[in-house]
């Protein structure tokens, strides 16, 4: 087991990710993206990324000056297998912030876009400078979010 030092938040508020690079940036959500696809051609799901799941683990590159970061998705806690027909799925996946839109709305069954969209404000939260100013609920109105915990078949 790889032992990684920060996760993507700290990386980006306390380390060498609060500064905007934009081939360090390019070069993180690459590995994000590649790992998130490698689940989903597994049928697996993960359901609960953000920036907490994603560690980082700064290694030297000999061919380059510095430290490069490698991520790593963790937390497979809410993560599930797509792939079997009778699995009930719940509406109360995840993070509020990195959830998709349609889950608060009106929720319906969900699939692997759901982890795109999560993968989209992460993609945000890495290329701002604005570390956490950019994870707010923006489904604060109580009459449009539902809180019910329905299954799905």
């Amino acid at each position: 087991m790889e032992r990684c030092t920060k996760d993507l938040l700290d990386f980006k508020n306390k380390g060498k990710g609060t500064k905007f690079n934009f081939n360090l940036h390019k070069f993180m959500m690459l590995q994000i993206i590649e790992g998130v696809a490698e689940c989903h051609r597994n049928d697996v799901m993960h359901r609960d990324l953000k920036p907490e799941n994603i560690l980082v683990k700064l290694s030297k590159c000999p061919e380059l000056p510095g430290e490069l970061p490698i991520v790593k998705i963790s937390d497979f806690g809410a993560s599930t297998h797509m792939n079997i027909p009778t699995k009930k799925l719940s509406n109360c996946i995840g993070t509020r912030t990195w959830r998709p839109p349609e889950q608060f709305v009106y929720p319906l069954p969900y699939s692997f876009p759901a982890d795109v969209w999560a993968l989209g404000c992460i993609c945000a939260f890495i290329c701002t400078k604005q570390g956490t100013n950019l994870i707010e609920d923006p489904f604060n109105d109580k009459d449009i979010v539902t809180e019910k915990d329905e299954t799905y078949e």
